[in-house]
């Protein structure tokens, strides 16, 4: 008998966690059979390409979204959720930089969950749904979400056109009423595979509730789910989620606190009182937390007469306020840590950087660029270079620093082996977030060498201007053609040298940094690129900028 391809008996079989074998590749075909109409030209991949999609998605991507129970997942039970599957598949398929087959995927999923959904639409929000067929619908549901996700990251115009049907399935689930959430994950649920549906039905919520916001914060699109909307616990520990066994649960079960609310614990974000010392909220928790009071900046922001500017001053205090208990719960959570190479610490790192973006959205928007699916990296790169700069104020000083911290965490890990290795473990919420940090700090920087003579540089001006320095000098050193960066300026130069062009330098300097991260990155994802282009298009007009003020101050 001739042994199977992944079956060589002398050296043993090749490891796949999630291995397919050809009778479960029937089954998925089988469950397709429905929608072979839709799926005209579609070919499902073989069951080795299955495997390692299915692989890739949980080794790569399920801590981003973990809205699906690792521990508990087997393949052949969600054979008969194909849309499901596929969707996995998609994602799992440009994590092995498959990116022909991951889109061919993404539109045969996507096919299957409209056409479920247009079949079952009454079902779907229906009150009187049964358990299984809610069941049915999470699954659908979760394709959708995993779905807008992956085109909000491939970046690709006909792809975020084709997933606005989806936006509104997934506005629409959220607002529904569902026996899933009849349940609580503390009193209810005493077994082990009832807890994992319901507690990945909530996870479903929040996660809705993210993804959606992701258009509004990226993208600015007016929000289709609001946090008012949000009526489920927050996400349980991770202890609790990762436990390997039903006693595993049963023993982290023992030691978790009751469930809190999202409404009681996004409420509590504006209380004047310090944190509860014992809060310890799930790193997805204070993920979504923090998108929420992104959501806010926005929704006040929209309610001024200057859009682009500095909040209005109440608003400032408010959602100040609100970031300060949000970073204080943050800290209290073991899972928080900074440390860009532990694959564990996911949404930890992607919460710092969605704060750092809301610190930096209390001052400025730079979402517009790709405003109603822009996708024109040369249009979104001048349309940020024409934004008007922020004006130097007080208040100033917090979202500077995360500005010039973000690049300054990179280069301490070394720039060229934070791009090409962790730019693909990382979720891409955090890149949106290094393109405003770079235009932030960069426009602040062209602002101080306009006004430098009127107004002399605080000592927190200073300081600031002093760490820009020392990160491109560190930059700059581990460079293989550090002069790509032009003329090195230190510390000393800015108190005998011209310090209007000194300023000017360092503004084009910072964005030309990013964007060597991101030229050099091997992520799979399309987003690394766009971005990349977008701030070397940048940096370009931003240098020119520096030689046209240059030459004319010599004439």
């Amino acid at each position: 008998m001739i042994p199977m391809e992944d079956d060589f008996e002398e050296l043993g079989p090749v490891p796949c966690p999630w291995k397919i074998h050809e009778e479960e590749r029937s089954q998925i075909l089988g469950a397709l059979s429905p929608f072979h109409h839709l799926l005209i030209g579609f070919a499902l991949p073989s069951r080795l390409a299955l495997g390692r999609y299915i692989t890739g998605y949980f080794e790569h991507y399920q801590d981003h979204l973990p809205i699906l129970h690792p521990v508990t997942f087997r393949p052949p039970q969600y054979y008969q959720f194909p849309a499901l599957f596929l969707a996995m598949a998609a994602i799992g398929a440009i994590y092995r930089c498959e990116t022909r087959t991951a889109m061919e995927l993404f539109r045969a999923s996507k096919q299957v969950v409209l056409e479920t959904w247009q079949d079952g639409e009454d079902s779907l929000l229906d009150r009187d749904t049964d358990l299984q067929s809610a069941i049915k619908q999470l699954r659908t549901v979760q394709a959708a979400l995993l779905l807008d996700k992956f085109a909000v990251c491939q970046c690709d115009s006909q792809s975020a056109k084709d997933t606005l049907t989806l936006q509104s399935l997934l506005a629409a689930y959220l607002r529904s009423s569902n026996p899933l959430a009849k349940s609580s994950s503390k009193t209810n649920c005493k077994n082990w595979h009832d807890w994992v549906i319901h507690e990945s039905y909530r996870r479903t919520q929040l996660g809705i509730f993210f993804v959606l916001n992701l258009h509004t914060v990226f993208f600015d699109k007016p929000p289709i789910a609001l946090t008012s909307q949000l009526d489920v616990d927050l996400p349980c520990p991770t202890a609790e989620w990762i436990a390997p066994s039903q006693s595993a649960w049963d023993n982290a079960r023992m030691h978790t606190p009751n469930s809190v609310s999202f409404q009681d614990a996004f409420s509590a974000l504006f209380s004047e009182s310090p944190a509860d010392k014992h809060l310890n909220y799930s790193p997805f928790a204070n993920l979504v937390l923090i998108h929420a009071l992104l959501q806010r900046i926005y929704l006040a922001r929209q309610m001024q007469s200057n859009p682009s500017g500095s909040l209005r001053e109440a608003d400032m205090y408010e959602m100040g306020l609100a970031l300060k208990q949000w970073t204080a719960i943050w800290k209290q959570a073991p899972e928080s840590i900074l440390d860009p190479l532990n694959h564990d610490g996911s949404n930890s790192l992607t919460s710092t950087a969605i704060l750092g973006l809301a610190r930096i959205r209390l001052h400025s928007n730079y979402s517009f660029p790709m405003r109603a699916g822009n996708r024109d990296w040369q249009k979104v790169a001048k349309r940020l270079f024409d934004t008007a700069p922020p004006l130097r104020t007080e208040n100033m000083t917090l979202p500077l620093l995360h500005s010039a911290h973000a690049l300054n965490f990179l280069v301490k890990f070394g720039i060229m082996y934070i791009s090409r290795t962790m730019f693909g473990w990382w979720d891409n919420q955090n890149l949106f977030y290094y393109l405003e940090a770079a235009v932030f700090l960069s426009k602040w920087l062209e602002t101080m060498a306009e006004t430098y003579q009127a107004m002399r540089p605080t000592e927190a001006e200073l300081k600031i201007i002093g760490i820009v320095v020392r990160v491109i000098e560190e930059l700059a050193a581990s460079l293989d053609a550090p002069e790509s960066l032009g003329h090195l300026y230190t510390l000393g130069d800015l108190d005998h040298g011209n310090v209007p062009l000194i300023l000017r330098s360092l503004s084009s300097q910072i964005v030309r940094g990013w964007a060597v991260v991101f030229d050099n990155s091997r992520a799979p994802w399309a987003i690394v690129g766009f971005i990349g282009r977008s701030l070397d298009l940048y940096a370009q007009m931003a240098e020119e900028r520096r030689l046209a003020k240059e030459n004319a101050s010599l004439v």
